[in-house]
């Protein structure tokens, strides 16, 4: 057995937790820089939490404590910013401040913001068809779509985005972006697997959650922009955050970010970027996007109406949209979050002035009752801080 977490296993229990804090040690990986301002200092935490770990709140099992939540969700970091104040800063299981730690999907919400610098700046073009930007893309899944479609999840494709299966189309693009051990027959480069994809329908009838959709959106953003995707994400979000820690992001063959999923960033820096969002687009005297931009975001855009595209997140509310890569409850605290796989939360709370930063390693992929628990705890913390 290897003794460590190799390219092959990495995945894989009982490698994925090490692997998820030193996945540029395994994998080429391109730099989001962090710039030259000055880092938003966040404090030590207060401790005024409210007995965090005693908060109830109703859980799948019923009566349970966000303790307890926080020790069965395999949380390697968490962080809670009330204001402008740390209250609560945890590290677990020897996971430190100043590692890297794998975003997965909220990922995709750092390329949103990114793209709506873009187009704030008049670079990118929302209703501008992607074939304009991307040629290579005409005839295929993305041939009929816009900018705003790909932004939204709204482009209607024939994917399997099963994350155990060997033969689903998400494994697929893992190993053509460079995170599995390529297959025979499988395309070389992300890009070019994301020019195999078919359509199922046409863009803005329903949505549709496929990551691919995010790798076209990284694609459009080198085009509009001239720039690797790395580069612009740096100068247009991480530069002016108040970051600590340069990010980076895993790069196939071919040097294209995996912007999907790909992002690596402290516990610290995730919080601030959740800040900056939830402060309106700004960060001190920078302004990363306008106001009414993440205004957007609140008000949530695309409706989740189906269960099979994320039933838990349906089912806790029942209202959710999706828009600019950022999920919205449109529930009575209209917070709104970003999440990926293995249990990465970022979650914005406008009614509480909270942002919470997660960081696990789970050891189910997406499991909805996982999902529906997080939802709830992560809501029960906002509240207790109101």
């Amino acid at each position: 057995m290897a003794e460590g977490p190799t390219r092959a296993n990495w995945l894989d229990p009982p490698y994925r937790r090490q692997a998820f804090r030193t996945l540029d040690r395994l994998l080429p990986t391109a730099t989001i820089g962090r710039g030259e301002r000055p880092v938003r200092e966040l404090g030590a935490p207060t401790g005024e939490d409210g007995d965090l770990d005693a908060i109830v709140y109703d859980g799948a099992a019923g009566p349970t404590t966000v303790g307890s939540w926080i020790a069965a969700s395999v949380t390697d970091g968490l962080c809670v910013l009330a204001g402008d104040g740390l209250v609560i800063e945890r590290y677990r299981d020897g996971f430190e401040a100043s590692q890297r730690h794998l975003l997965m999907s909220v990922s995709k919400s750092i390329g949103g913001i990114t793209a709506l610098a873009l187009i704030a700046d008049g670079t990118l073009d929302p209703s501008m068809p992607v074939v304009e930007l991307i040629p290579e893309l005409a005839g295929g899944g993305y041939g009929e779509a816009t900018v705003q479609h790909v932004l939204d999840m709204a482009v209607d494709l024939w994917f399997s985005q099963d994350y155990d299966d060997p033969a689903s189309d998400v494994q697929t693009e893992d190993r053509a972006s460079g995170w599995r051990p390529p297959l025979p027959g499988d395309p070389l480069t992300t890009q070019a697997f994301l020019a195999t994809l078919t359509v199922a329908g046409p863009p803005g009838r329903r949505f549709r959650y496929c990551s691919t959709t995010t790798d076209v959106l990284a694609w459009l953003l080198e085009r509009a922009s001239g720039q690797p995707y790395a580069t612009v994400v740096s100068e247009r979000v991480w530069s002016r955050i108040g970051a600590e820690r340069d990010a980076v992001v895993t790069v196939d063959a071919a040097g294209f970010a995996y912007a999907c999923a790909g992002i690596s960033a402290t516990l610290r820096d995730l919080a601030r970027f959740g800040r900056m969002v939830l402060d309106g687009g700004r960060c001190g005297d920078a302004v990363v996007v306008p106001a009414d931009a993440v205004a957007g975001l609140r008000k949530g855009g695309t409706r989740v109406d189906s269960a099979e595209d994320r039933d838990a997140l349906v089912t806790a509310y029942p209202e959710i949209g999706y828009r600019d890569q950022w999920w919205s409850t449109r529930g009575p605290r209209d917070a709104w979050f970003a999440v990926g796989i293995f249990g990465q939360w970022l979650w914005l709370d406008p009614t509480s002035d909270v942002v919470i930063a997660k960081l696990s390693s789970l050891d189910a992929a997406y499991d909805p009752a996982d999902a529906i628990e997080a939802i709830h705890a992560l809501d029960a913390i906002s509240r207790s801080l109101a």
